[in-house]
């Protein structure tokens, strides 16, 4: 009697680690994209499908060889298989019609096995192989997925692979357990048993948190550092550009040249044919900016229809035949609103930054360029001269 209670006390408690399990899965940020988020779902069901699992394992220790015959290898697999289509699913993809396939096939072959081996009156120890053999295979799948697809910058995707890796090793490692029978009271065995199921529980649940918060982190680090309109950096992503940039020039010890480049005449763009009108031509010169630009070049929306592009192990000379690229890209390629054509023109400013690695100096020098530009008749590409001098606030009348 006293072996039917804890046993029953062992599955509550496994039942309420699930709950939690789940309750703390609705807490996590939802991703926006309609298949990642839906790994939730399948992580749900792969705590509910563990826990039923341990349910009818602890049926055999019941003596209910039927039951536990019925359903125990089966709710594993399942479990295991949530695992799979949770780690399809958080990277955005669809599980394939083999993959569909070849789940279906499995569990049917697990289950007219399990229920053979009882009618047959097959030692226990043949089930528990099975049984480690049907997790493995799914938990193998999911890793093998999750190395073929993760982004191995992402400390979240790591964790995650890792404690799937812990996994695979828990389940192989459990098997000389029951194959030894180290411990001999059925309570003991379920003992051992809620142990293992827990840990596979915490390490999944652990390891899915941490790829869904750090995917949010990233997500909002993009929301600060990049404009919403264009989809390039902005003065935020400059600031922390910035305080490592000194630190970067001095290592690489190579010339870096900064670009200042905005749209000609944008204001009456706005005027004659209004701001969504302007925002399409804004993406259109961002799109032609960023076609000639190199992967290390750093292209920032300044503010308004102004850009600045940094431009690393780049001299003067090739920065100004970049920004000659560029101008001519912008001038040949007009906006196309309906029936419109809206030709585009740019003016474009140049600075190198000096030894002192202070780029907003250099920045300052590159917008007195593009003022020289666009008050010596715009469309041109000015390189700066320390002889010339000009009121930056002065600038903006020329916008």
């Amino acid at each position: 009697m006293e072996e039917v209670i804890l046993i029953t006390i062992l599955i509550a408690m496994v039942g309420a680690f699930a709950l939690i399990g789940i309750v703390f899965s609705y807490a996590l940020p939802t991703p926006s994209q309609t298949d990642k988020a839906s790994a939730a779902y399948y992580a749900r069901l792969f705590l509910f499908f563990l826990w039923l699992g341990f349910v009818f394992l602890c049926l055999r220790a019941l003596d209910m060889p039927a039951l536990h015959a019925a359903g125990c290898n089966i709710s594993f697999t399942l479990a295991a298989y949530m695992v799979f289509l949770t780690i399809i699913k958080r990277h955005g993809k669809q599980p394939r019609t083999s993959h569909l396939a070849l789940i279906i096939a499995h569990l049917v072959v697990v289950q007219v096995f399990s229920v053979m081996a009882f009618w047959l009156a097959i030692p226990f120890w043949f089930s528990d192989v099975l049984l480690a053999i049907s997790v493995f295979i799914p938990q193998l799948l999911a890793l093998q997925v999750k190395l073929t697809s993760m982004d191995r910058r992402n400390p979240g995707d790591r964790v995650l692979c890792h404690l799937l890796l812990v996994n695979i090793l828990v389940c192989l490692t459990s098997v000389p357990v029951y194959l030894f029978d180290v411990v001999s009271s059925g309570a003991q065995q379920m003992l051992l048993a809620m142990g293992l199921v827990v840990v596979l529980m915490l390490n999944v649940m652990l390891g899915f948190a941490a790829s869904v918060i750090h995917s949010l982190v990233v997500r909002l680090r993009k929301q600060i550092y990049q404009d919403p309109l264009t989809k390039c950096h902005n003065r935020h992503f400059l600031q922390d550009y910035a305080s490592t940039f000194v630190d970067t020039m001095q290592v690489h010890r190579e010339k870096v040249c900064v670009l200042v480049t905005d749209i000609d005449h944008f204001k009456s763009i706005n005027d004659q044919y209004g701001h969504l009108t302007g925002d399409r031509a804004l993406n259109h010169f961002t799109y032609h900016l960023q076609q000639e630009l190199r992967e290390s070049d750093v292209l920032i929306r300044w503010g308004g229809e102004e850009f600045l592009v940094v431009l690393p192990g780049c001299s003067v000379e090739d920065a100004s035949a970049l920004a000659e690229r560029l101008r001519q890209s912008v001038a040949r390629q007009p906006v196309i609103i309906d029936t419109h054509s809206i030709a585009l023109t740019a003016s474009f400013g140049l600075a190198e930054v000096a030894r002192d690695c202070d780029l907003f100096a250099a920045i300052d020098r590159a917008d007195s360029a593009l003022y020289e530009a666009k008050s010596s008749g715009r469309d041109k590409v000015i390189v700066f001269d320390p002889n010339y001098r000009t009121d930056r606030a002065m600038s903006m009348a020329f916008q």
